[in-house]
């Protein structure tokens, strides 16, 4: 098994270095990811945010062990995972991403009621127009 880099962290949860995701389609090659560099510490609550197309998608699927870099390395809980088959990446996301990683309905809901309560009503009644707006853009 491949070391961690020295620089990381004892408490890294996850580890990227490099990170690259590229897709061939139909000859012409799109390049979803970029060499990224992220360090994930336990117990740190992490929003990944972008435009439509940054990229965000393909993180989140290399970072659940659903996909494969095509360059770079990832680590997740000392495991470098970057290069595993599926059936070994499927062993991983069972043992460690489905007790570890999984956010609950609940926690998500209590985040939301905390920011909302930071906000005031208007800016509450605004994002729920936003909100219902990209309903209707996505009907």
């Amino acid at each position: 098994m491949a070391m961690l880099p020295s620089d990381v962290p004892r408490d890294a949860v996850i580890v990227t270095r490099n990170l690259q995701r590229e897709y061939d389609m139909g000859g012409e090659i799109v390049r979803a990811l970029r060499g990224v560099d992220l360090t994930i510490r336990k117990n740190e609550f992490v929003a990944v945010m972008g435009p439509s197309g940054s990229g965000k998608s393909t993180l989140m699927n290399l970072i659940g062990c659903l996909d494969s870099p095509t360059a770079g390395e990832y680590w997740l809980n000392g495991h470098r995972v970057s290069e595993l088959e599926d059936d070994e990446l499927a062993r991983i996301r069972n043992k460690e991403i489905g007790k570890r990683l999984t956010i609950s309905e609940k926690t998500v809901k209590s985040h939301l009621n905390n920011i909302f309560r930071k906000l005031r009503v208007d800016n509450r009644f605004a994002v729920g127009l936003y909100s219902l707006d990209r309903d209707r853009e996505r009907a």
